[in-house]
């Protein structure tokens, strides 16, 4: 089962299937962090325990390669598509 970055059930039924774009465990987003989009990896879908219902997911973040890599739960609708 995958989930759709952005917006909430409403808004995205409305969204052309095209623009849609499902994360799944596993899959590369981007995350901003300090004014920077960061790369993460999606290792946990948490389900609608957001506000409102919203969708979370846990990622681990890529930070400094000297650095550990840190985890946090964030609601899908802020991630964005992985830096290049």
């Amino acid at each position: 089962m995958g989930i759709e970055l952005g917006g909430t059930l409403s808004s995205m039924a409305r969204m052309p299937k095209t623009k849609r774009k499902i994360v799944r465990v596993g899959d590369q987003v981007g995350i901003e962090m300090a004014g920077r989009i960061r790369t993460a990896t999606v290792i946990e879908d948490r389900g609608n325990l957001g506000v409102g219902g919203k969708r979370v997911v846990r990622i681990d973040v890529e930070t400094d390669p000297s650095t550990d890599h840190y985890r946090v739960e964030v609601p899908v609708d802020w991630l964005k598509p992985a830096p290049a």
